[in-house]
């Protein structure tokens, strides 16, 4: 195998164990896996794991013509966020990313936009920010 291979069936096999499936959940100690749903949102738990919060004070921060700079508040223990902008709440189709900065530039739609940022560490995705609308002008 290649290196380029090995390293994507690494990559493979973390995915899939952090992964929560019947086995799983069903085993004991340090590494069990729980699955827990809510209305807005899924979570995987692991012992001795702790996902972020949901980041606070999400705002545009300058908006020039379609740039648009969106910030938040860091969380503690969050090692990157998910970026999310769409034409409706909870839309992906304007912008989708992950960042290690608690700002992001991107060139926007026109139109009413919905933005929401998810916290992310070692234990997966924590709950997103509620939707901020903000209108480019056509």
């Amino acid at each position: 195998m290649t290196k380029r291979l090995l390293a994507c069936a690494a990559l493979a096999a973390v995915l899939a164990a952090s992964c929560g499936d019947e086995a799983a959940s069903t085993a004991t100690g340090p590494s069990a896996v729980s699955n827990s749903t809510t209305a807005s949102t899924q979570t995987t738990t692991q012992t001795g794991c702790t996902r972020p919060g949901a980041p606070t004070n999400l705002r545009v921060t300058s908006q020039v013509k379609l740039a648009v700079e969106l910030s938040w508040n860091p969380v503690a223990g969050a090692t990157s966020y998910t970026v999310m902008v769409g034409g409706t709440p909870g839309g992906t189709d304007t912008f989708f990313n992950d960042t290690t900065d608690t700002s992001v530039r991107f060139t926007s739609k026109d139109g009413n936009q919905y933005a929401r940022v998810q916290a992310n560490n070692a234990c997966g995705g924590g709950p997103s920010t509620g939707s901020l609308e903000y209108f480019i002008p056509f």
